[in-house]
């Protein structure tokens, strides 16, 4: 197997992508950001807050069922559960 300089820097750009996810959940105020979103919903929207919460559900589900075809099945379980 043959060293490539393109392998060597996918290989970096993953771990550094990595590392960034995991130093994002342990310092970002997750909590905070989502009960301050659903107050906002609930406040601010009024009536449009059940369709501005429904939006994105939707999508997951448009997702849900079409990686159910596509995607192997170790992916499937590690993304969406």
């Amino acid at each position: 197997m043959a060293f490539h300089w393109s392998s060597l820097f996918k290989f970096t750009f993953l771990l550094l992508l990595l590392a960034a996810i995991a130093t994002a959940c342990f310092t970002l105020p997750v909590e905070k950001i989502l009960k301050d979103f659903l107050q906002w919903i609930e406040q601010d929207l009024g009536p449009w807050g059940p369709l501005v919460l429904g939006i994105p559900q939707v999508g997951y589900g448009e997702v849900r069922v079409y990686e159910d075809h596509t995607l192997p099945r170790g992916v499937k379980e590690t993304v969406f559960g």
